[in-house]
């Protein structure tokens, strides 16, 4: 169900609840909570709708992440607009509820106000803002995904997966008339859920080779994923959405498919089909593994009679027949005998109600309420006329006809029907060479199309993971291959083939295109990069905001050790860097949690090698120990000075001015203990006669004559100062005044929440590190900030035993007044 769709079953529902509620007899208290439940969901539906504007993904992790810490620097003064809009629309969907629900009426027949109550809670299921939210809660946003990194474990995939070659001239050429039926499984076959819904291709069944135990098994359950498991051997395993791949060069091109095979052995090989084959990626599969010619709804549209006989997909079925029909005369009679492959999809059948064809404006399923089960019907018309010419030519003898659905029927207008069935995908193949009909009850699934077809055509190969399901020597691998396919994810996802960088990438902003040195890709895209320079690719075209993630969402799932390039509409980045602006194209770089490099793309730009490590890499920070001044050791700058003889370059001291407007030295452990003897000019001179050393330091930022008089004595402050902060919005006022490094403090009053720890290092593009009192101190949490390359030092310690054990657990370094820098 669409996003609109579902919005507008959710209205739907809201007003059925309000219409109950105008016919009942209700309390004031019955009122307030009716009206509380009901405006939730307008509120929901709003604020979903307002966030899409600003994200592009609806409710997703870029709105929580705002929600829960705040919208500081936000540029709300941009969104005005939309802000109003949403505000009266809220506004307005109150005040006509509360009119609603508490205006007094005269008594009416009493209703079950239960009935009214329960439809506004209804609608929830069907309110995206719902659904979002849903979907966050579950995961999308649960920073621990990124913790949990994949071990490189070896599998026994090489021991199931087949590479074949098929030399050119074996087998005995015979054609191939291969239909994908969209989502036309056998389970409509059923005749106690469908009685007399099928009787063409029923008929048809009888007479061919027919496998009734197709099963449906991991990544194999959409067009383009069933076309690449019948003809590959392989389920449609992507690091994002398998519908998104068409942002790819290529399409799972070291794998070796059916069309590959063919190909090699002398065939031409045709695809046409009625929809667009730009989408999800089909076009480029087909080009990919060996086909000479692909076509769909521009190329065969001019072929129509009537250009405008179109479905919101395509072209109609009976449409795509008669051009496929025409064509396979064409091929058939092509003087040089060359063996041909002819690949088509139907698409009449497409969820969520198929779609109503003039050649079958005679066929209505019983009483013809359901559009999806017309269409169905329609589709059982239609491919078996079809089948029935092919059989009937002259080139019927030296032709296999092979019909499947391309995958299980989603949900659709016969989908509570479909549930009461067996389900099963079709599969079935017609040799007018071998008229004896045959039924095959072993388990299979669409992977093994390609390698049960092979042998009806000459060839005897096994093809990926797929397997001859006519012999019977092969139903023990079947059933493993099955059973081991969830293990096996990484292994196929290396037949996509990702390039390793050797020498640059650039981002074409006229072609929109990443080029990783001499292959080409669609961006929007997230380009992950490890140690060795391999690249993943992810892309998000083709994309249903309830199904599949945002760029952005697999951004947040970067594993620590994986550097990244983000290259995606500006406006879609907000969450990382409102200062990026509205329009064109942006990119982000980092490593891990760490988005280390924003810019907005105004022109094309390369990076090479150097380049991309530096945009990707944390920068250093400190690894020494601080020297934490404080109240027991003596005064200001006296113990700084015997500390520096001890060894330490940095320094923890705060800053500020005494009740006479003197600046002074603060202890840093106890701020009620000012050092009066310690003037900022002292610590100036100080500084100034040791060059290396540096400042931890603390003042308020807005303090303009503060922050005058420590420039003043300190003239290279930005440099030589890392600013502490307890406030991590402070980071963009450091940023904004030009410090180069700070230390983010958590006070010990607040808990140490690693989600927003991890959220907020993705703001910081300097080095930082992240101070944590001794109550902070958790194992995992301390594993985890050393995965994401952020230092972690410890305040305050002041024993060995405990430093030692710190340092196990993960601590970088300490603040201490006693232990001496090794």
């Amino acid at each position: 169900m669409s996003i609109f769709q579902s919005s507008l079953v959710c209205c739907g529902f809201l007003c059925l609840a309000l219409l109950l509620w105008q016919k009942s007899r209700h309390g004031p208290v019955r009122r307030c909570l009716f009206f509380g439940a009901a405006f939730s969901a307008v509120f929901l539906l709003i604020g979903f709708y307002a966030a899409d504007y600003f994200t592009g993904n609806g409710i997703d992790s870029a709105v929580i992440f705002h929600l829960r810490y705040g919208l500081h620097g936000a540029g709300f003064a941009e969104y005005s607009g939309l802000i109003v809009a949403s505000f009266t629309a809220l506004l307005f969907g109150a005040s006509l509820l509360g009119w609603h629900i508490f205006r007094r009426r005269s008594p009416k027949q009493p209703l079950n106000a239960v009935w009214s109550t329960a439809l506004v809670f209804i609608s929830f299921l069907f309110n995206p803002g719902v659904l979002d939210t849903w979907r966050l809660i579950n995961g999308v946003f649960d920073f621990e995904h990124r913790i949990s990194q994949q071990a490189a474990v070896d599998t026994d995939f090489s021991d199931y997966y087949h590479n074949p070659r098929i030399e050119p001239g074996n087998g005995n050429g015979k054609n191939v008339v291969f239909i994908y039926a969209e989502s036309l499984e056998r389970s409509y076959f059923d005749e106690k859920v469908f009685p007399g819904l099928m009787p063409n291709l029923k008929k048809l069944e009888k007479q061919a080779i027919h496998f009734t135990n197709i099963r449906q098994v991991m990544d194999t359950g959409w067009t383009v994923a069933g076309m690449t498991a019948s003809q590959c051997g392989l389920p449609l395993v992507t690091p994002s959405h398998g519908n998104s791949m068409n942002g790819m060069d290529s399409f799972m091109q070291s794998a070796v498919c059916l069309g590959d095979l063919l190909s090699s052995a002398g065939y031409y090989l045709s695809y046409m089909a009625g929809a667009d084959p730009a989408f999800s990626g089909k076009g480029k599969f087909y080009q990919s593994h060996g086909f000479d010619r692909v076509r769909g709804t521009d190329d065969l549209l001019p072929k129509l009679d009537n250009p405008e006989y179109l479905n919101s997909w395509g072209l109609y079925d009976d449409s795509l027949f008669e051009l496929a029909w025409q064509h396979f005369e064409e091929l058939a009679q092509d003087k040089s005998k060359q063996p041909f492959g002819l690949f088509t999809l139907t698409l009449d059948t497409h969820h969520p109600a198929g779609h109503p064809t003039s050649a079958c404006e005679h066929i209505r399923y019983q009483n013809g309420d359901n559009e999806m089960l017309n269409a169905v019907a329609c589709a059982d018309f239609l491919i078996n006329r079809f089948i029935n010419k092919l059989r009937s030519s002259p080139y019927a003898s030296n032709t296999v006809i092979v019909l499947v659905s391309d995958h299980l029927a989603l949900a659709n207008k016969a989908a509570d029907l479909l549930e009461q069935t067996e389900r099963r995908n079709l599969f079935m193949m017609i040799d007018p060479a071998a008229p004896e009909p045959r039924r095959v009850d072993a388990q299979g699934s669409t992977l093994d199309i390609g390698s049960t077809l092979l042998p009806l055509i000459g060839f005897d190969e096994h093809i990926g993971l797929g397997r001859n399901l006519l012999d019977k020597q092969n139903r023990k691998d079947v059933a493993a291959i099955h059973e081991r396919l969830p293990l096996w994810k990484t292994d196929i996802t290396r037949f996509w083939d990702f390039p390793t960088i050797n020498h640059h990438i650039t981002i074409d902003l006229d072609s929109q295109k990443i080029r990783i040195d001499q292959r080409n890709f669609d961006f929007p895209a997230l380009v992950e990069i490890n140690d060795r320079q391999k690249t993943v690719l992810r892309f998000d075209f083709d994309r249903n905001g309830l199904e599949q993630k945002a760029l952005r969402n697999y951004r947040l799932e970067v594993p620590f050790d994986r550097r990244f390039i983000l290259v995606d509409e500006c406006r879609k980045l907000q969450h990382f860097d409102r200062s990026l602006g509205w329009e064109g194209f942006c990119l982000i770089a980092g490593k891990g949690a760490r988005n280390l490099y924003r810019k907005r793309l105004t022109e094309s730009q390369t990076f090479d090698i150097k380049a991309i490590e530096d945009i990707t890499t944390p920068p250093t920070f400190i690894a020494k120990r601080i020297y934490n001044h404080n109240a027991s050791a003596p005064a200001a700058p006296q113990s700084l000075q015997q500390a520096r003889q001890q060894g330490f370059d940095y320094f923890a001291v705060d800053i500020d001015f005494d009740d006479k407007g003197k600046t002074v030295c603060r202890s840093y452990a106890e701020k009620s203990n000012i050092h009066h003897n310690c003037s900022l000019a002292q610590l100036g001179e100080w500084m100034q006669a040791h060059k290396e050393l540096r400042l931890v330091a603390q003042w308020d930022l807005d303090d303009e004559a503060l922050n005058k008089a420590i420039h003043k004595n300190i003239p290279d402050a930005f440099d030589r100062i890392i600013f502490e902060i307890t406030n991590p919005y402070n980071f963009f006022k450091l940023k904004e005044k030009g410090y180069a490094r700070f230390i983010w403090r958590l006070p010990p009053s607040q808990t140490a929440n690693r989600q927003m720890i991890l959220a907020w290092a993705s703001q910081f593009d300097m080095p930082f590190a992240i101070r944590l009192e001794k109550k902070h101190i958790d194992k995992s949490l301390l594993q985890t900030l050393e995965r994401a390359d952020i230092p972690i030092y410890i305040h305050s310690v002041n024993k060995k035993d405990r430093l030692q054990h710190l340092k196990q657990l993960g601590a970088t370094e300490i603040y201490t007044s006693r232990l001496a820098p090794l």
